[in-house]
């Protein structure tokens, strides 16, 4: 009777086994295969908007490191409980302060969805596809690479008026990820303002001034890359170039007003915004 019941229970085991092993090989249904992610146009195009999607979570642009930039201020204060934010607050954040080691890794998890589209688009097969939106998703990749590598080297780094950008900033990392591990070291403030200044004058030459719909200001358009490059210039003290970039905006008076006041700061977005992550619930 005992070995009947012992070789019950290892049948029971084994079909139980078959059964984890059948449920792994299967495709997750949440995830798709990078090979079907860049098919076609439209799936590259979805690949793109989830690299938008990416770039309005919580330690991107969802209010997280804006925060934290304003608590090594004196535009806000903390009064929590959460020690990691009080670090910041205190000028006295280590390296596993979790916190920052969030914003800093989905960051770059941004930047590794931004390096993809770069890589892949350009070769997607599909005559409904033509050159001008092939180049505008490239194009918008590259103004989301830039807009969070500047947003990681003003908070990893010194600003660019001490040395001269001769500071470490952040490692750059060019290419989508492919399965090899590597642990790039941390390049120049100027090499990475190098590489922003780049990925945005190409980004302006290939995006639009406007997008059919809504979704006018969600998305890089010529707009917002002057205005980015206007504001990396004033970073450096390159002052004619930040006002010459600035008018380029200001001048698109179909597209752009200056706010009366500061009601324009707020969940709707206005003639006020150039670039504004949008949110879809």
């Amino acid at each position: 009777m005992k070995y009947t019941n012992i070789k019950t229970l290892f049948l029971i085991l084994f079909v139980g086994m078959l059964s984890c092993e059948e449920g792994i090989i299967k495709s997750p249904e949440q995830s798709l295969d990078e090979s079907k992610a860049y098919a076609n146009g439209a799936a590259a195009a979805a690949s793109l908007n989830g690299v938008y999607s990416q770039s309005q979570l919580l330690e991107v642009f969802g209010s997280g490191p804006q925060i934290f930039e304003d608590l090594m201020s004196d535009n806000t204060d903390f009064v929590g409980s959460f020690p990691t934010i009080q670090d910041v607050k205190n000028y006295a954040t280590i390296s596993t302060n979790a916190t920052v080691q969030s914003y800093w890794q989905v960051g770059y998890r941004v930047i590794n969805g931004a390096n993809t589209i770069v890589d892949r688009v350009p070769g997607v097969v599909d005559i409904a596809l033509t050159e001008t939106q092939r180049n505008s998703m490239i194009g918008q990749a590259k103004f989301i690479r830039a807009i969070v590598y500047l947003q990681l080297v003003n908070q990893f780094a010194q600003p660019f008026n001490r040395g001269a950008g001769s500071n470490l900033g952040v490692p750059l990392i060019l290419k989508g990820f492919d399965g090899t591990v590597e642990l790039p070291t941390r390049s120049t403030v100027a090499q990475v303002h190098d590489q922003i200044i780049k990925d945005l004058t190409e980004a302006l030459a290939a995006v639009p001034v406007s997008y059919p719909g809504t979704n006018v200001r969600g998305r890089a358009t010529k707009g917002a890359c002057a205005a980015l490059l206007s504001r990396i210039s004033l970073y450096r003290g390159e002052y004619q170039k930040a006002a010459d970039f600035a008018k380029q905006v200001l001048d698109n008076t179909a597209l752009y007003s200056i706010a009366a006041n500061y009601g324009f700061y707020g969940s709707t977005v206005g003639s006020e915004h150039v670039f504004a992550i949008i949110i879809v619930l």
